[in-house]
């Protein structure tokens, strides 16, 4: 209970079950690894008919895992599963579904759902794997190497200084997150424990853009941006003339309620839009106790607040990156280490595939962006410097 004291978590959210507050065991030496991932649908869903898609990309999944060094699997093809099990029933079983049935199946709660079952079967210490069964790729099967991934992570892979053929962004070099950091970029704090998704590389151009952010509507709505604002920590600064002129641009076209209420809100909503939005479609996560209670409280926004969870375009992203956020918890950033991809959309889909996500993760072809470094992935200090603000349109950002 102390632990949990300790931890920002808003009233609303219930307490966990006290066995997944213990403390954490020593690291184990051979972590095992766990791949958990879904194809489900819900009656009446309009996803029912990209079904058999999904479910060819699971089995494509559970297929390759062990060749990846995977120990086990646990993937779910069927709504029941997710609905009756134990984690889900806690917070309202079939009531909780009906609340969740506007979107995505269950509006893709079902991540959490998994993970949650996953790291309870696995040991402490272990690693679960989500990668998203996603009808995007052609080909899901996994070959890079999961334990390779996982000694990276753990500090015990040394990648060393990033071999020049990767070719450092010349965009990111313009940022403060670049010319403020005073270590030496040799590969040696790539060591962060656990991969919470990625910086969303952006819709665009490696070379040219630097990343997704939270702004862009077709990311996260402002229905879910108000439900979660008790999430939102930071600075309540006042914002400059220039961070009062993006606030109005981005709410101008709400509805005049919502237009209202977002106006009103605290300075630190609008440096949240300043962040950089996460990319959620993989995700490898040691069993700790920190991770249990994050991915539990991800279920719970599900629970609490099902509108909020489900009304953005990337519904169970767009809650995930409020909540790791919440956490300050350390993103990978391969964005900059892939400008040699340029077509439209394709950096960020290269790195939704999970076997690429795993190589990146492997080779630690990436960077770390800390907590205390979210707002500093920009060009100058607003995004609408780095990237003309859009309004219209959307991103395929879809599973």
């Amino acid at each position: 209970m102390q632990y949990l004291r300790g931890v920002a978590r808003p009233s609303w959210m219930p307490q966990p079950p006290l066995g997944a507050l213990l403390p954490d065991a020593p690291r184990r030496a051979q972590p095992r690894a766990t791949l958990t991932s879904a194809a489900v649908t819900q009656p009446g869903s309009r996803w029912a008919l990209s079904f058999p898609k999904y479910r060819s990309r699971l089995l494509e999944l559970g297929k390759s895992a062990h060749g990846a060094g995977f120990h086990s699997t646990l993937l779910f093809d069927q709504y029941e599963a997710i609905q009756d099990d134990p984690i889900f029933q806690r917070f309202g079983g079939r009531a909780l579904a009906r609340n969740l049935s506007g979107g995505r199946p269950f509006c893709d709660a079902f991540k959490p759902v998994a993970l949650w079952r996953a790291l309870m079967r696995s040991r402490e210490g272990d690693y679960v794997m989500w990668a998203d069964a996603s009808r995007y790729v052609t080909n899901a099967s996994l070959s890079s190497s999961v334990r390779d991934a996982m000694r990276m992570l753990r500090g015990e892979r040394r990648r060393g200084r990033a071999p020049q053929s990767w070719k450092f962004s010349q965009r990111w070099t313009t940022t403060s997150w670049y010319r403020e950091r005073r270590s030496p970029r040799d590969g040696s704090d790539l060591g962060v424990g656990s991969a919470y998704g990625m910086v969303h590389c952006p819709v665009l151009s490696c070379e040219k853009e630097l990343a997704l952010y939270n702004w862009r509507r077709a990311v996260i709505s402002a229905d879910t941006m108000l439900a979660y604002a008790d999430l939102v920590g930071g600075d309540d600064a006042p914002l400059d003339a220039g961070g009062a002129a993006f606030a109005e641009d981005r709410i101008k076209n709400e509805r005049p309620g919502r237009y209202f209420q977002l106006r009103d809100a605290p300075a630190r909503l609008w440096h949240f839009l300043n962040r950089t939005h996460i990319l959620a479609s993989n995700l490898l996560l040691e069993n700790t106790r920190a991770n249990r209670l994050l991915v539990f409280d991800w279920l719970a926004m599900a629970a609490a607040r099902p509108r909020g969870f489900c009304k953005s375009h990337t519904e169970d992203q767009a809650a995930f990156t409020m909540l790791a956020q919440n956490r300050s918890l350390p993103l990978l950033n391969p964005c900059v280490y892939l400008t040699h991809i340029t077509a439209y959309e394709q950096c960020y889909t290269h790195c939704k595939r999970a076997n690429n996500w795993l190589g990146l993760v492997a080779d630690g072809r990436y960077e770390v962006v800390r907590g205390d470094e979210y707002e500093k992935v920009l060009t100058g200090g607003h995004d609408w410097q780095a990237v003309p603000v859009q309004q219209g349109g959307e991103i395929s950002v879809g599973r």
